[in-house]
């Protein structure tokens, strides 16, 4: 990342993901804040330093369009930035603070978001614009820790710590 002290995180950097036309980039960090970046120059854009309250983000992903920026913490929120003034315009609690990383993902027309959901060894789907739960996806017998969205259909795949992984279909697709 950036050669320039202030520029980089201050802790250990939980995930990094470029913007889909590969110009900015964005990373969060143990350190409690995310980061976007110029993807030529490797400076630091714009620091959010506390976007979840303090405790430290686990997931970053922007919107197809880049306006957007999503993100889950272990302060047991997903959050959606809106990149040019960096005002939050979406809170999602999903619970109590996480033990495990909060992992979140658009689906692929970006109408809900798909998340864990520590409490019913499940997912949870929710909408976009409202920020309403929508659907929960339960079977596992254990902590789901990754969610995976095609980036074509309504389908899911989700993977938990009882070793397994499961694909989920939306009904009439």
């Amino acid at each position: 990342m950036s050669p320039r002290s202030q520029d980089q995180h201050t802790g250990v950097i939980n995930q990094v993901r470029y913007a889909p036309e590969g110009n900015v980039y964005a990373s969060c960090s143990k350190d409690g804040s995310i980061k976007l970046w110029d993807s030529v120059s490797n400076k630091a854009i714009n620091t959010l330093a506390k976007p979840h309250s303090g405790m430290e983000p686990c997931t970053v992903q922007f919107s197809r369009n880049q306006k957007y920026l999503l993100t889950g913490g272990k302060d047991g929120t997903i959050r959606l930035w809106e990149l040019t003034t960096g005002r939050q315009i979406q809170h999602i609690v999903t619970g109590p603070q996480w033990k495990n990383r909060l992992h979140v993902t658009f689906n692929y027309n970006e109408d809900f978001i798909i998340s864990p959901d520590e409490g019913s060894y499940g997912a949870s789907v929710w909408d976009t614009r409202t920020g309403e739960l929508v659907q929960r996806l339960t079977g596992h017998t254990n902590i789901v820790i990754c969610v995976a969205s095609s980036p074509v259909e309504q389908s899911v795949i989700t993977c938990s710590n009882d070793h397994r992984g499961r694909f989920w279909v939306a009904d009439g697709e």
